[in-house]
């Protein structure tokens, strides 16, 4: 799998790469959208297979290609050897999760591959990416970004002064 972003055994991806998916993850996947008649891009655009191997999630994160860290709005979690789900909604809270390094859940041939990658690297370079706790959220990762004075115009990083 050319593709993924791994956390505590945990797989994430974008929907764009279902096609290239093993054909039992992807039996897992059609098993979860049947489960919960949800709708790929309209009702979700990113998948997270558990490490159990039965559990799905369905995730919505909003403006997932215009946003450079695109918050969660919702959240299916499926238990497909059980047959039941539910629903949790993110995008009305104050500091909801957001994605980082959106270029691991997308095909390298993606034509925005290049552009998530390239965000990715610029923090690293600065070493802005680091293991604090709580920089998946929203309000942390901006505060975050401002200590190291930076402002996110689009996917470019520009110094806070210049913008």
């Amino acid at each position: 799998m050319d593709f993924g972003k791994w956390i505590r055994g945990d797989c994430y991806f974008h929907v764009s790469v279902l096609p290239q998916l093993s054909a039992a993850m992807a039996d897992l996947v059609d098993k979860a959208v049947w489960l919960t008649e949800k709708q790929i891009y309209q009702d979700f655009n990113v998948i997270k297979i558990h490490r159990s191997g039965g559990t799905v999630s369905l995730l919505s994160y909003l403006d997932f290609y215009d946003d450079p860290f695109p918050c969660l709005g919702l959240a299916c979690t499926v238990d497909v050897t059980k047959g039941v789900y539910r629903d949790k909604t993110y995008s009305q809270l104050g500091n909801p999760p957001i994605l980082h390094r959106k270029e691991l859940l997308i095909s390298k041939e993606d034509s925005r591959y290049d552009l998530f990658k390239g965000l990715s690297d610029n923090l690293e370079m600065r070493g802005i990416y680091s293991n604090k706790p709580g920089l998946g959220f929203k309000n942390r990762w901006s505060e975050h970004l401002q200590l190291h004075n930076v402002k996110m115009d689009g996917h470019t990083m520009v110094t806070a002064s210049d913008k």
